[in-house]
């Protein structure tokens, strides 16, 4: 326990015989270990049943006495109320005469016997080890919970379409391109969005280029995020935009769905797959549902 430093004011105010001059002394002590939950002290003597105990919310005390004769004051310190620091001692001055409002300040340095006082230190940190002090406790709560950063996730993959329930309908394979940011952590999920651009083309890409269908399709999506460990689970919805290219160019307007997974391989790398679908409600006579499965790698940043 670090030495404690013990301020000794006497306040002389009043006088009451010949003999005996009554006077109020104030002592002050200062705090030199914020680790300590108590003092403790005693007016001229160090018996087992004469100390009085104060929080470390009190550093002073201030008693009648005959200031004539010398009094000592005893003090101590605990970190838990059971173990006790050796006593620093100051004693007052004699006084016999003196004026109103006089005031004599004394000073005095106390140092605890070093083995006791690392004694003492050893067991209180090890039952600071299992319960925090006060002090420590109101550090921790009034320090601010810093917010998480959102990661932003720029992905690209390989994906198959197909139009259902109508099998016939053209099957393609392709690539995209998405990107998503959540913006809102509520502690449990994140809350964003997610954009994807995708176009997917019919194997008579390489047999009958003449033949070829390529189907394409954008939307950006409203999503949430469930963090499970090292990935994620999200789901996303809303307005989506599809496309029929080269010659049988034509247009489909409706609503998407996606449900992906996420696994986080580091820092920056990401991978997963996804499923989504497509329905299509405008214009009436080219309503369509479409289906795709993707598999992408993506880069956190």
């Amino acid at each position: 326990m670090k030495k404690l430093l013990l301020c000794l004011a006497l306040a002389l105010i009043s006088m009451a015989s010949l003999f005996a001059v009554q006077a109020y002394v104030t002592w002050t002590w200062f705090e030199n270990d914020s680790d300590v939950q108590f003092y403790r002290y005693q007016l001229d003597a160090e018996k087992d049943d004469g100390w009085t105990i104060v929080g470390n919310d009190v550093n002073e005390i201030t008693l009648l006495l005959d200031v004539s004769q010398v009094h000592s004051l005893y003090l101590q310190q605990s970190y838990d109320g059971q173990l006790w620091s050796k006593s620093s001692v100051v004693e007052s001055e004699i006084f016999t005469e003196f004026k109103n409002n006089d005031i004599e300040e004394a000073v005095v340095e106390e140092e605890p016997q070093q083995a006791e006082s690392e004694q003492l230190e050893k067991e209180t940190e090890q039952k600071a080890a299992e319960v925090p002090s006060e002090e420590t406790a109101a550090a921790e709560a009034s320090e601010p919970e810093k917010e998480k950063v959102p990661n932003r996730v720029l992905e690209y993959g390989l994906g198959y379409l197909n139009s259902i329930p109508d099998s016939v309908g053209p099957k393609t394979a392709g690539g995209f391109v998405a990107y998503s940011m959540p913006f809102k952590d509520t502690g449990v999920f994140k809350i964003g969005f997610k954009a994807n651009l995708a176009v997917f083309a019919s194997k008579e890409l390489i047999t009958h280029f003449s033949e070829v269908s390529v189907l394409s399709y954008v939307n950006v999506l409203a999503m949430g995020v469930l963090p499970l460990g090292d990935g994620e689970i999200y789901l996303a919805f809303g307005p989506d935009a599809g496309f029929n290219l080269f010659s049988e160019y034509s247009y489909r307007v409706g609503l998407s769905m996606e449900l992906g997974f996420r696994y986080h391989s580091s820092e920056k790398t990401s991978f997963g797959l996804a499923v989504a679908d497509h329905q299509y409600l405008f214009p009436s006579d080219k309503v369509e549902n479409r289906f795709d499965f993707r598999v992408f790698m993506g880069m956190v940043f």
